[in-house]
């Protein structure tokens, strides 16, 4: 499989993933600041508690690691399709470079 139907694959797979994580992170953050409403309408099952922790703990991870997955592919993609861009590869490279080094400081950031 050449890089660009790879590319190309990564950003259809992460982007119906990111939509749900994106609206869940929504939802939860709106739960944990309209506690008492958000129980009424989620019939009691989940606590502004719990949303909070989902919201600021758990959803941030999971929703940052498919961003770069799917930023990373997707700039890849750009670069392939790109017809004005010489050294593609080079570029390639630069893209995924400086995306696992911004990945790796998200990383390091949150478990710090």
């Amino acid at each position: 499989m050449n890089r660009a139907k790879l590319y190309r694959k990564i950003t259809v797979w992460t982007s119906p993933v990111l939509f749900v994580l994106l609206a869940l992170q929504l939802i939860t953050g709106l739960a944990s600041i309209k506690g008492r409403e958000f129980a009424r309408v989620s019939l009691g099952l989940i606590n502004p508690a719990d949303t909070g922790k989902l919201h600021t703990v758990w959803l941030v991870l999971i929703t940052g690691i498919i961003v770069y997955l799917h930023g990373i592919a997707g700039l890849g993609t750009l670069i392939t399709r790109a017809k004005f861009i010489r050294h593609k590869l080079i570029w390639e490279v630069a893209v995924v470079a400086i995306g696992c080094l911004l990945f790796a400081q998200f990383m390091i950031l949150y478990f710090l």
